[in-house]
């Protein structure tokens, strides 16, 4: 089951759904990793890639998390 990907706390600006329905491959992700976190495993991550940065190796992921102490947006 697909999740809509919306959250009533949020304008209708929620980032994560324009990016989703901009690109049906970030959608698949996105919609898998929702299906993998549970109690058992509350994080999970999606790697998007390594870039060089300053001369600096520099890696960019997609956190997944039910974990509140990982939250950046409420409690961060």
């Amino acid at each position: 089951m697909s999740h809509n990907l919306k959250n009533s706390e949020y304008d209708d600006d929620f980032m994560i759904k324009q990016i989703a329905m901009e690109s049906t491959l970030f959608n698949r992700y996105v919609q898998d990793a929702l299906r993998e976190v549970d109690k058992q495993y509350p994080t999970t991550e999606i790697w998007l890639g390594t870039l060089r940065v300053g001369g600096v190796e520099t890696q960019i992921n997609l956190t997944i998390t039910q974990e509140t102490r990982r939250f950046i947006d409420e409690y961060g």
